[in-house]
């Protein structure tokens, strides 16, 4: 249902109306809780609500899969599921199914969550569920079955600055207000001069959260995975995907990875025509795996792999920095693979991308911030695959089959494109 927050908030009139989905138990998620309740109190003038949660004592409605059993299913729910569940995209999407799950305990935890969503909306009479972004596999099911119940769902997520909230679901632009041009002339001055967002962090910091995230990764496997999870039977999210997720999960790993990204600016050698950056994206996470459309490029490392492949074969020089906040905590035999490739220099995590624009013309992007900064630039931008913002953003094989090509954009064309994207926000204190 393509229908924008706009349009169906006149059919809001009480608490009835919405529910509120909490992706996370009161500990960590008080960010977006906060920021969730405080958007409906100033949107709808609504401050008391049904809440909605995976784990226990943290919503009115406790998502508990465990308490499902695939005999309690009726022919009918199979209809439903048939109908609405595109079993094999919910398992390539979801990073636990494809790590490390088979596909016949993967489809078991769907049917059975299918199921609770089938039961709950045929009871629960919302017009409206508010939460974050689709993000796993419970809120992607939980989207679909909404919305064969005519529910609508739309996430707030951060967005590059942290006065703007994002309104999507799996990142489609929601168009919910209109922009004004000094907004768009600012929004793109602050891309331009690369403004400290969100996303930035010290070196420090970053070396910080290396150790951080190996002591945290160690006691999530045995408090949330092993006693929760295998001991207790408990089937929340965040316990049975720990292995999953980004985290420094090996000093080997660690150590080896490190030897990686060690070329400095100094080290570009770049004829700018045949050159091209790729910075790399946080993965996995739901702004690949649910804001691609294809589901054959979602799961990010096959089809990198074969596009820089395909770059190098067309003799582009290809430098691909890695996301800071990922730094060796990325899976070597990953970046092997495409390190490896002819032609690929890695660069050091820590290089601006202030700097980065001084030696090329030319990015590929998937999403990101660093394609806006590069047309804030007015240099070339290429999308790998279709993003939240890419309609305008030519194909890779434009760059392939026309090296000499310089960038097209023109400060009109450019304010289309962040007019487009801020129609989808909300500003913030």
């Amino acid at each position: 249902m393509n229908v924008s927050l706009r349009d169906i908030k006149k059919d809001i009139n009480s608490s009835e109306d919405i529910l509120v989905f909490f992706r996370k138990n009161k500990l960590g998620g008080k960010y977006y809780r906060d920021l969730i309740k405080k958007y409906i109190s100033d949107e709808f003038g609504i401050n008391s609500f049904t809440t909605i949660s995976e784990y226990d004592n943290s919503g009115d409605i406790h998502i508990n899969l465990k308490n499902i059993c695939i005999q309690d299913l009726k022919h009918e729910d199979y209809k439903i599921i048939d109908e609405v569940i595109d079993i094999n995209d919910v398992i390539i999407r979801e990073r636990y199914f494809r790590s490390g799950l088979d596909y016949y305990k993967a489809h078991k935890l769907i049917i059975k969550c299918s199921k609770f969503f089938i039961d709950l909306f045929k009871e629960k009479k919302c017009k409206l569920i508010i939460g974050q972004p689709v993000d796993n596999y419970v809120m992607d099911i939980m989207t679909r079955i909404a919305a064969y119940y005519n529910i609508y769902y739309y996430g707030l997520c951060k967005f590059i600055y942290s006065d703007y909230v994002r309104i999507t679901t799996k990142g489609e632009i929601n168009k919910i207000r209109e922009v004004n041009d000094e907004e768009i002339i600012k929004f793109k001055n602050r891309l331009s001069i690369f403004n400290k967002n969100i996303f930035y962090n010290s070196k420090f910091n970053i070396y910080k959260s290396i150790i951080a995230s190996y002591i945290k990764y160690k006691l999530k496997c045995i408090y949330h995975y092993f006693i929760l999870h295998k001991l207790l039977g408990k089937l929340e999210y965040d316990f049975i995907s720990v292995s999953a997720q980004v985290y420094n999960k090996s000093i080997i790993n660690t150590l080896k990875t490190s030897i990686l990204f060690n070329n400095r600016i100094n080290d570009i050698k770049t004829n700018k025509q045949k050159s091209i950056y790729i910075p790399l994206h946080y993965f996995p996470e739901g702004t690949t795996e649910y804001w691609i459309k294809d589901s054959n490029k979602c799961t990010y490392y096959p089809y990198l792999t074969r596009v820089v492949n395909r770059l190098s074969k067309h003799g582009f020089n290809i430098y691909i920095k890695e996301h800071p906040a990922q730094y060796l905590k990325r899976d070597y035999k990953y970046l092997k693979d495409i390190g490896e490739i002819k032609n690929v220099v890695l660069l050091s995590p820590f290089i601006n991308t202030s700097e980065i624009v001084k030696y090329f013309n030319n990015v590929l992007i998937w999403n990101g911030t660093t394609g806006l900064e590069f047309l804030a630039k007015k240099l070339n931008v290429y999308k790998a695959c279709d993003g939240y913002y890419t309609e305008e953003i030519p194909c890779i094989d434009d760059l392939i089959y026309s090296t000499e090509k310089t960038s097209e954009w023109d400060d009109s064309k450019i304010n289309i494109v962040i007019s487009n994207i801020l129609s989808g926000t909300t500003k913030c204190e």
